[in-house]
């Protein structure tokens, strides 16, 4: 539950930021003012980003998958030889 929050009030101090800081998030050059249909630039500009984007956002996810996996297992290792951590 300590981690929510944490994250929570990371996510809430980031909103606020960047709304703060609009100004600084405008199109790039080749996107601001273009229409859709204008020029096959934009379109493959914009699916090279989506590329970006999607084959980042898997990898992160990939990450974070697996050190929940060896979080779940170390867990249960634990249980189940009933050893509590401590040193004595």
């Amino acid at each position: 539950m300590k981690i929510f929050s944490r994250t929570l009030r990371l996510l809430l101090l980031l909103g606020i930021v960047s709304f703060i800081l609009h100004h600084s998030a405008v199109a790039c050059p080749y996107c601001f003012g273009t229409s859709a249909a204008e020029s096959s630039m934009t379109d493959g500009l914009k699916m090279a980003m989506a590329t970006l984007v999607g084959v980042t956002g898997t990898v992160l996810v990939t990450f974070a998958y697996f050190f929940l996996r060896l979080m779940r297992k170390s867990n249960r290792a634990v249980e189940s030889s009933g050893h509590r951590g401590n040193f004595e």
